[in-house]
């Protein structure tokens, strides 16, 4: 489970053009676990800054996902613009 960091985004993005078979359809962050929980904002306001800068609209021929927040945060990732979440715990956890 590893990602790309911040300042690499972009030449991950352009290098990815190279791949005709390949469209990079959005962003996904899991912001850690910390408490209270309100202190994952800043990670969810970062990814949603640079989802604003690689996937301009207009400039897509499909809508772009930010994918951020899970059970425990996805209220905050809403908040924060996310527009894809995964609620797993919550719907599935056992009695």
């Amino acid at each position: 489970q590893h990602g790309i960091l911040p300042e690499e985004l972009g030449n991950f993005l352009q290098a990815a053009k190279g791949y005709k078979h390949l469209q990079i359809r959005g962003l996904m962050g899991i912001a850690p676990k910390v408490e209270p929980v309100e202190k994952v904002r800043p990670y969810f306001q970062q990814m949603k800054d640079l989802f604003d800068k690689h996937f301009k609209p207009g400039t897509l021929n499909f809508k772009p996902y930010l994918s951020m927040g899970m059970s425990r945060d996805f209220e905050i990732a809403v908040q924060e613009g996310a527009n894809l979440v995964r609620i797993g715990s919550a719907i599935f956890k056992s009695s």
